[in-house]
């Protein structure tokens, strides 16, 4: 397509560099800017005309003129040209109101890595819409707080080579519950190169998991890049809710309740996880968030309103040359947990209550700290009212390097 800027704003807090057009490939810059060069992308979309936007123009909506929102620069393209892509920042704040008229580009993303010395790599995603005769589109303001501006791309329209499909399996256990999973409106993109190798391959879908008694819908993606080494697994809002379960009859011991006595559980749990070998995101992250509003059994374990965050990044690399995973940086290595619960409480009376737990883990950096009432319970009935002592108790530690053990760390208990 022939793309032609035909107006760019230069006044208020825009400062950039005039913009300009170039072909996509690998060796093509995102910004006029910045060293960021196009590591890969959809293979439909090699070859497309792409405007160079400047990544000065990467800031909030507040700090531009009104009159700029939807009309940061315009554009004039061939005859007939049948669509136009925003290649836009994963990670941004705020999707800008203009982008209301385009489509997220679902099975599809684009990656990006300097040519300095830094390493430095992101993600981007597709949003899309046919021009329909519509031969001078305009595009606005950035529209989050982030430092990264979006660019365009002019050329055909998305491929329709998606195959959707559903399936579903299942195997009997006993008599208790069944162990299956369905797989709904599934979605698999195949894209191939030049040499009819597969260049992309995306497969989505909406599972079902039986986890015991409790059914939970989890949205998931896998998505590879030219090889099996360039994967991303993304499951997003994996949740568990409230449910009642013979213990006995998943895990029976000397501990569990007699065979169809039951325990009441009232809970959600809600966590996100993302496994990936590109360089932006190489690593596992995990996010949870769970809260017990009642857990109660006959022999007397009890939690009530429990709730805590908790959230980890693992790093790691990959070796190309034998194609093995090994460690990352353990400076990049994050944990954090916060949990709150209005009561713990153990088969022997013993328990906590109103208590508080925040831990930190940053890179090889430990920070702790725990506040509770503690009821300690040493007779042998086990019944609370006869608690021996009640206290409140709170932990302090400052911060503990791993790396650094010969260093003094000093912490805090009063009770």
């Amino acid at each position: 397509a022939e793309v032609t800027i035909t107006s760019q704003a230069t006044e208020g807090s825009v400062v950039s560099s005039a913009y300009y057009t170039d072909k996509l490939s690998q060796k093509t810059r995102l910004y006029n800017d910045r060293p960021y060069r196009y590591d890969r992308f959809p293979k439909f979309m090699d070859g497309m005309t792409v405007v160079l936007t400047s990544n000065e123009d990467s800031a909030w909506p507040g700090e531009f003129d009104k009159s700029l929102e939807d009309n940061l620069f315009c554009t004039s393209t061939s005859e007939n040209t049948p669509a136009v892509y925003v290649i836009i920042p994963d990670e941004i704040a705020v999707v800008p109101d203009w982008l209301d008229a385009y489509q997220r580009l679902q099975n599809a993303e684009i990656g990006s890595q300097t040519v300095s010395w830094v390493n430095w790599s992101t993600k981007y995603v597709i949003y899309w819409r046919p021009l329909n005769g519509d031969d001078n589109p305009c595009f606005g303001i950035n529209g989050g707080a982030l430092d990264l501006m979006y660019t365009v791309a002019f050329g055909d329209l998305p491929p329709a080579s998606i195959t959707r499909f559903d399936a579903e399996s299942a195997e009997e256990i006993d008599d208790s519950y069944t162990n299956d999973f369905e797989l709904r409106d599934g979605v698999v993109r195949l894209e191939f190169d030049d040499e009819g190798k597969p260049y992309d391959l995306y497969i989505a879908g909406h599972l079902t998991l039986y986890i015991g008694f409790v059914k939970s819908v989890v949205p998931v993606t896998v998505y590879f890049h030219t090889d099996m080494s360039n994967f991303r697994f993304t499951a997003k809002d994996v949740e568990i809710t409230s449910f009642t379960s013979a213990v006995s009859a998943i895990a029976p011991g000397p501990s569990s309740p007699a065979l169809g006595q039951t325990q009441e559980v009232s809970a959600n749990f809600k966590a996100d996880i993302v496994f990936s070998t590109f360089d932006e995101d190489m690593g596992l992250r995990v996010k949870t968030k769970t809260n017990i509003v009642m857990l109660d059994t006959p022999v007397g374990h009890m939690m009530k309103n429990v709730l805590f965050d908790a959230r980890t990044y693992i790093p790691f690399d990959y070796n190309h040359t034998h194609n093995y995973f090994m460690p990352g940086d353990p400076n990049l290595f994050k944990f954090y947990f916060s949990g709150t619960a209005e009561k713990i409480q153990t088969q022997t009376g013993n328990s906590l209550t109103d208590a508080a737990l925040d831990i930190n883990v940053t890179g090889t950096v430990l920070t702790t700290q725990l506040s509770s009432g503690l009821n300690l319970n040493f007779t042998k009935s086990g019944l609370i009212e006869e608690n021996i002592i009640s206290t409140a108790v709170e932990f302090v530690m400052s911060p503990f390097d791993f790396n650094d053990t010969k260093k003094e760390t000093t912490a805090a208990f009063v009770g």
